[in-house]
């Protein structure tokens, strides 16, 4: 009988709050190596607690990317030991995941963020997912960071959820910077005649409304600290898409607190550097911390 460590369980915990890791993301979570992750996580399968299935490749071309999930015994396991309340939501496997590509990108986005933490210690990073059972409403399936928003004088509500809400906290200065996060995967239209409420020019139009009626300040309550406004990152799938993404910014007004990226810059020189374009100004690319603390801070590549 496999015996099941405190760093067993710290795994299966983390693949119930990301919903899906592949190998590379969870040796860079837990493991010296993708070999040592690979071989531990075999034995947590091999015990009932963990599922995976294969399909494609992955970033690399090799063997077949492996999808990890959480299996129910594994969920009873976290709910056994008291590590999550046996109230939290959850279904299993990688068949209750809408989009595959967008969560694994999502997870690929927190986990450089986990190396900014790392490499600058100034820094104190709180990530709220879409996806994670972690970050539910109280009684709802629906995340906190869900909005349903109504204009004075509109009788038309908007609601949107982005993919994730961040704070970056500087320890020493106690100030704090608010991020709302967009996984672009270049499924959804850039501006489509109709206004669909999921096109990139609706979202923009969401985000200055939510910032003009300032209903970014209940994150204070969330995160407890205070915040003086937001930005918007959109990281996209291409540099192609973001190119795309950035001349819709030229073209609306009060669109410099939107930055927009692609994954393939966040892997090569990670999310601090200046690897953003503010306002689809792409003359001039920033770093979200600021030009005094921009750097590099890739996710370093495991054998």
């Amino acid at each position: 009988m496999l015996r099941i460590t405190k760093k067993d369980l710290d795994v299966i915990k983390k693949i119930y709050e990301y919903r899906i890791l592949t190998i590379p993301q969870i040796a860079a979570l837990a493991f010296s190596t993708k070999y040592v992750a690979r071989r531990r996580i075999k034995d947590l399968i091999d015990a009932d607690l963990l599922e995976a299935k294969s399909r494609g490749f992955g970033r690399q071309r090799g063997r077949p990317e492996r999808i990890i999930s959480l299996s129910t015994e594994g969920i009873d396991l976290l709910r056994k030991k008291r590590i999550i309340s046996s109230e939290l939501a959850f279904e299993s496997g990688e068949n209750t995941i809408k989009n595959i590509d967008h969560q694994l990108l999502l997870n690929w986005f927190q986990l450089h963020l986990l190396q900014v933490e790392k490499l600058i210690q100034e820094l104190k990073i709180e990530f709220i997912s879409s996806t994670s059972p972690l970050y539910l409403r109280e009684h709802s399936r629906y995340p906190i960071i869900y909005e349903k928003i109504k204009n004075p004088g509109d009788d038309k509500a908007f609601d949107f959820i982005p993919d994730a809400v961040f704070c970056i906290r500087h320890k020493q200065r106690d100030k704090s910077l608010l991020f709302f996060l967009e996984i672009d995967l270049g499924t959804e239209a850039i501006a489509s005649a109709k206004r669909n409420k999921t096109d990139i020019r609706q979202k923009v139009l969401n985000y200055q409304a939510y910032f003009r009626l300032e209903k970014y300040k209940r994150y204070e309550d969330i995160l407890h600290t205070r915040f003086n406004g937001f930005r918007v990152l959109f990281m996209a799938n291409s540099q192609l898409r973001m190119h795309a993404i950035c001349r819709l910014l030229q073209e609306m007004s009060s669109s410099d607190f939107i930055l927009v990226s692609h994954h393939k810059a966040m892997f090569s020189k990670g999310l601090s550097d200046a690897i953003w374009i503010k306002g689809g100004n792409s003359s001039s690319p920033h770093s979200i911390l600021g030009e005094k603390m921009g750097c590099s801070a890739p996710l370093f590549q495991m054998n």
